[in-house]
């Protein structure tokens, strides 16, 4: 495949946030309330939503409280359906799953484990599929439940999961270019998708599309002995980097970490950067689209991670063009919109770093709740 068009499919994640209605996902929830099981206070003694009157439908659940919303009601119901589906899914099964596709040596080989793994354990719910249409790959999922809008729900969540595992199995967040949901009352339809990040699309079967190119990336993961741990945790933290425009690979061995350095002394262009290293950029393009990483990310990251310490500080657009190297206030407004798509003002208010940004007791509670899947 020509680096060109690799290079093109590769998504850009450095406009999503990451945050999902709770009226949205909150319906296996209230399912669980049917039952008598009622998680919301305990999520409210963690700090999500308000204390007060509990969670709202209109609260926003981030990826850290979708993943510990999930577990806390899949270790009360015991099922890893939530109880939506007409068959049972015992717990510990994604746990299973996750550790099925440690011998895969590509990410094809990691899909088609999963689905040989759900039809060998004969659960009917989890109907998968894997096509390629062009350059495109497409997962899709059927369902068994009766409600055709919880059942959009519960397909959605299970292809996040779906989701976690390939983005752990990959070492970063699998690049989908759509979401296709059969519920016409989706929060986000035709908007990114705040966990999957690729448009959600309206269609007759849910299904996450993504390059087609994908499937032979190897595995760049090493297993530990919590692999659904590792993987759910790993899925959050791509996430926080991605919302608050953060990179954590500066000390890694490869090429987007040398960048990302190189960037933090003194912004440059991509040429100029290609130029410094003295790489071809085609092979630069093609080696960070196997990382996962664009440059447009990686100069916007490193371009925040330097002016947002000054920013802090309340320094003016002069004195921060003085401390980046730039000539004046106008040239560091001018890079930074060309950088990171976001004006100098809207820099200022963005989100804090990541590792200041999640919440440490909602961390822990899902660490604890997940060891019980384990």
């Amino acid at each position: 495949m020509k680096v060109s068009i690799m290079a093109n499919m590769h998504t850009d994640f450095s406009d999503c946030a990451a945050s999902m209605p709770y009226g949205w996902i909150g319906q296996t929830v209230e399912i669980a309330i049917e039952s008598g099981i009622d998680v919301r206070p305990a999520l409210v003694e963690l700090g999500v939503g308000d204390p007060v009157s509990g969670i709202s439908r209109n609260s926003v659940i981030t990826p850290a409280v979708f993943i510990l919303m999930c577990a806390m009601i899949i270790n009360a119901v015991d099922d890893e359906m939530h109880g939506t589906a007409k068959s049972r899914m015992a717990r510990g099964t994604a746990n299973l799953v996750v550790k099925s596709t440690v011998g895969a040596n590509c990410l094809q080989s990691a899909i088609e484990t999963i689905i040989r793994f759900f039809s060998i354990v004969g659960n009917t719910y989890c109907q998968l599929r894997l096509d390629t249409q062009g350059d495109a790959a497409v997962l899709r999922i059927g369902s068994e439940t009766s409600d055709p809008e919880v059942s959009a729900v519960v397909e959605e969540m299970f292809l996040s999961f779906i989701h976690m595992q390939l983005s752990h199995f990959l070492g970063f967040l699998l690049p989908a270019t759509q979401f296709v949901t059969t519920s016409p009352d989706h929060p986000h339809l035709g908007s990114n998708h705040p966990y999957l990040v690729g448009k959600v699309k309206l269609g007759e079967i849910t299904a996450l599309q993504f390059p087609k190119a994908y499937l032979g990336f190897s595995k760049r993961i090493k297993v530990g002995d919590f692999p659904l741990v590792d993987c759910q945790l790993g899925w959050i933290e791509r996430h926080a980097e991605m919302a608050a425009g953060d990179f954590s690979g500066a000390l890694e061995d490869s090429l987007s970490g040398e960048i990302f350095r190189l960037l933090l002394s003194h912004d440059g262009t991509f040429e100029a950067c290609c130029r410094q290293l003295r790489l071809d950029p085609a092979d630069v393009r093609a080696g960070l689209w196997q990382e996962g990483q664009n440059f447009r990310s990686l100069r916007r990251a490193a371009l925040i991670r330097r002016a947002r310490p000054l920013l802090d500080d309340g320094i003016s657009a002069e004195e921060l063009a003085m401390e980046l190297g730039y000539s004046d206030g106008r040239s560091v407004r001018r890079a930074l919109k060309s950088a990171t798509g976001i004006s100098l003002r809207e820099l200022r208010s963005l989100n804090v770093p990541a590792h200041h940004q999640t919440n440490h007791r909602v961390i822990s509670r899902l660490i604890e709740e997940v060891q019980q899947q384990v």
